[in-house]
């Protein structure tokens, strides 16, 4: 049965039956400029109703499935430096995290927290952020020791800073990673143009940054449609 819409991706058989492969509509942000490993389903079709079977059949058969421009090299072209005290894990927290990851280890799963920067690793990527904001912190720890960190004291941590230079993202850098700060609202003149209204808290930032589509991968979705478009509104006379 032949679908109402003309779906990118979506060929059809001598029995009018569409063939496809989830994997076709599966795009990562990772390539598209973007240190972050993001699977994503981006699905794009034109109603067969609206626009004449001639001019559909000219359309591009598959997504984009990169994009030439690099934002940035890897995960460390993007983190912050001299970040507040206060995204530092607290080490009791840290040990918390750990014996949960050998828990699930030892259980033969991947589950845990991740130092996605850490020492051996030449081009970090980060993980998915999450909406949830917590899961997705704890897979995305950073590797950033500071003299003077180690043991301080913090308001609203149990225990004393750890000592291994182990901190969370800032939200800043998971705007980054999703393309909203450094480059989706910068002007002509390099000046940032994204914030968010004053007085929202950090967690209510990650989960904002965490629901989001990346910018440049949607960005590339964007231009095949507007392609797409120039090729549907042709005057065929």
């Amino acid at each position: 049965m032949r679908l109402k819409f003309k779906v990118i991706g979506v060929s059809y058989n001598e029995n009018g039956e569409p063939i496809y492969a989830s994997k076709d509509f599966i795009r990562n942000s990772r390539n598209f400029g973007v240190p972050q490993n993001r699977p994503r389903t981006y699905i794009i079709g034109f109603d067969r109703e609206r626009f004449c079977p001639e001019l559909l059949g000219l359309l591009p058969t598959q997504l984009p499935r990169e994009r030439e421009q690099r934002i940035y090299t890897d995960l460390n072209d993007l983190l912050e430096r001299n970040v507040e005290a206060k995204y530092y894990m607290a080490s009791g927290y840290l040990e918390t995290l750990k014996r949960h990851r050998e828990r699930q280890e030892s259980k033969g799963n991947g589950f845990g927290y991740r130092v996605v920067n850490g020492v051996g690793i030449t081009s970090p990527i980060a993980n998915t952020l999450l909406a949830t904001g917590g899961s997705g912190k704890e897979r995305n720890l950073i590797y950033d020791p500071r003299e003077g960190i180690a043991g301080m004291e913090i308001k609203g941590k149990k225990t004393p800073l750890n000592d291994e230079g182990i901190r969370v993202m800032t939200p800043n850098e998971w705007g980054k990673l999703q393309g909203f700060i450094n480059y989706a609202f910068l002007d002509e003149n390099g000046v940032e143009g994204f914030s968010f209204p004053e007085g929202i808290p950090n967690e209510q930032k990650y989960k904002q940054f965490g629901n989001s589509v990346t910018i440049p991968a949607i960005e590339e979705i964007a231009k095949l449609m507007a392609e797409c478009f120039a090729i549907l509104c042709r005057d065929t006379g």
